[in-house]
């Protein structure tokens, strides 16, 4: 490569960058320049709801107990009888977060595995809000609950 093709290349790198990393100035340009970067915090993203999560899960709890899980993009619903809850949740690898609870504040976090067409949670820690009784130990089934 030329070196006007470097220095072009060498700019377009700079422009692209981080705003709180410093560009080359004009007069560095055909000068070496060596910039150290510190690399940002890593922050724990919530990864794509997969497939297989979404959709209506279905569970009996007890006689005449029958809750349905909807699973979406990001939120949930639970309806257990007439009762009605609703909130997030964040998927990270085998564990789901579940937060901003109409009913509850606070956060739960719980394993999650599906084998054989069927839902299993296990709670990690401590969850405040009541979900524990509907997720945690729990088996559910594709399907809204019976009629």
């Amino acid at each position: 490569m030329t070196s006007a093709v470097l220095v072009a290349v060498a700019l377009l790198i700079a422009s692209c960058g981080d705003d709180d990393q410093p560009s080359l100035p004009s007069a560095a340009v055909g000068a070496t320049q060596s910039v150290s970067t510190t690399p940002a915090a890593v922050v724990a993203t919530p990864e794509a709801i997969p497939s297989a999560l979404r959709g209506d899960w279905h569970a009996t709890l007890g006689p005449d107990d029958d809750v349905t899980l909807t699973l979406g993009d990001g939120s949930y619903r639970v309806q257990r009888g007439p009762a009605t809850g609703n909130g997030r949740f964040a998927v990270h690898g085998e564990q789901l977060d579940f937060f901003g609870s109409n009913l509850c504040d606070g956060h739960g976090i719980y394993t999650w595995s599906i084998v054989g067409g069927e839902l299993r949670f296990h709670l990690v820690g401590d969850d405040p809000c009541p979900r524990p009784d509907l997720l945690d130990n729990r088996v559910y089934t594709a399907g809204k609950a019976r009629p």
